[in-house]
């Protein structure tokens, strides 16, 4: 979902650009019922007809690891599309997304976060960066910049403004009598996404374990995708192929 539900064809409503959203209430718009009617009607496959129907979108099954895209970037028919600023109010810990679930899961659907990526600048130029938590703290990543931040610095109005990808990795159920989270599951790597391989490295929080993460980049198709080799002793990362992701 997008700040407000706005942009690429989603629903409209929300906030007014710039104002100050809750990621709660981006996620009830998208999966709010939408009326299927004049114009939008639905197909229907025992008589054959179009109908007035009512349609819901429910998430049947959570993941090991939900990713949130802020669609900030709002395309117009009639004027220039443009990127929205709306500060995102997100959770860091215990984010509930039981009243999005259509069945009961066998753990219980809280999420807390593990990385956020920013985008700072306008729909045509810009620059990226990203914090991650390991073991407990923050760990700003900027070009080759890499400094500890206090969680507070995630819920600035800037830092609301540029948050475009939100990862969260879903809290372990607690193991009776221990008080102690048990394992997560471990990230699955896809193709489409040049996501996460090699899985070896425990991030903490989640549980789940990388070693190598191939950066997906807007260079020029043969400087990637390239392994960055994650070293958790010092921070640092080196990068084999030469690109450099804008």
């Amino acid at each position: 979902g997008g700040p407000g539900g706005s942009g690429g064809g989603g629903r409209g409503g929300g906030a007014r650009a710039g104002e100050q959203i809750d990621l709660s209430d981006c996620l009830a718009e998208f999966f709010e019922e939408e009326k299927l009617g004049a114009g939008n009607l639905w197909r229907c496959a025992k008589c054959n007809d179009f109908r007035a129907a009512s349609k819901r979108i429910s998430i049947y099954k959570l993941p090991p690891i939900l990713i949130i895209h802020l669609k900030r970037y709002a395309a117009h028919r009639h004027k220039p599309s443009a990127k929205r600023d709306d500060a995102v109010a997100f959770p860091l810990d215990s984010a509930d997304l039981s009243p999005f679930v259509s069945a009961s899961q066998p753990v219980p659907p809280k999420y807390s976060l593990y990385a956020v990526c920013r985008h700072m600048g306008t729909l045509h130029h810009g620059h990226y960066a990203a914090a991650v938590r390991r073991n407990g703290e923050w760990v700003d990543l900027n070009d080759d910049r890499v400094r500890s931040i206090a969680a507070p610095s995630l819920c600035t109005a800037e830092a609301r403004k540029s948050a475009y990808l939100l990862f969260y990795a879903r809290d372990a159920p607690v193991q009776s009598g221990t008080g102690h989270d048990s394992s997560a599951a471990s990230v699955a790597s896809g193709h489409g996404a040049r996501a996460a391989s090699n899985a070896s490295t425990a991030l903490p929080e989640s549980g789940v374990e990388m070693r190598n993460v191939l950066r997906q980049t807007l260079s020029s198709p043969q400087h990637w995708p390239f392994d960055m080799t994650v070293i958790p002793q010092q921070y640092r990362a080196a990068a084999d192929g030469g690109g450099r992701a804008p």
